[in-house]
């Protein structure tokens, strides 16, 4: 029995996904996943579309809530802000290391928008091993997250555009039964 993660948003029906989600530069560079570099295998081709999508990308100021719970409210400038419920995002990049499938929580990890150089000097890193090494990154947990930006921003999970913020997403504790070996 696994968590399946609900999505609800002002401008459509209920959408669902299992392991990542999220706004910033990930809707973005899902347009070039999608398109100019959809041959590509895996991290690397996250990693060009990500690129690509960086030229003229500004961040997008995100303002975060957790119902049901003590944790403070977040308003932030972000490359990305992604809520997840696996620990790898975007063809393998290691973001939520705590994550747990079967947990009831999910994993909010907030990035800060950073300097073009910044970014560039991470990916090396990203390539080999997948894994964010930045003190400029923030993780929560918490089952319910409402997700919102000063302007609005499309919101994807699974690599589908699932509508636009604001959107509350919801653990649902063990809703998903999967057979497995």
């Amino acid at each position: 029995m696994l968590d399946l993660v609900r999505v609800r948003n002002s401008n459509g029906p209920d959408a669902f996904y299992l392991g990542g989600g999220g706004i910033g530069i990930d809707t973005e560079a899902l347009r070039y996943a999608n398109g100019n570099f959809v041959k590509w295998p895996g991290r690397l081709r996250y990693l060009a579309s990500a690129i690509a999508a960086l030229r003229g990308f500004r961040g997008v100021q995100v303002h975060v809530e957790f119902p049901e719970s003590d944790l403070p409210k977040i308003t932030k400038l972000v490359l990305l802000a992604a809520v997840l419920n696996t620990p790898t995002f975007g063809g393998g990049l290691r973001l939520a290391p705590r994550a747990k499938l079967d947990d009831g929580l999910l994993e909010v990890v907030m990035i800060e928008m950073l300097r073009k150089r910044e970014l560039l000097a991470l990916i090396p890193r990203l390539l080999l091993t997948g894994e964010l090494k930045t003190k400029r990154v923030d993780r929560m947990r918490a089952a319910k997250i409402k997700l919102s930006a000063e302007k609005e921003a499309d919101f994807q999970g699974d690599g589908e555009l699932l509508g636009k913020t604001p959107v509350e997403i919801e653990a649902l504790h063990r809703a998903l039964r999967v057979l497995a070996p």
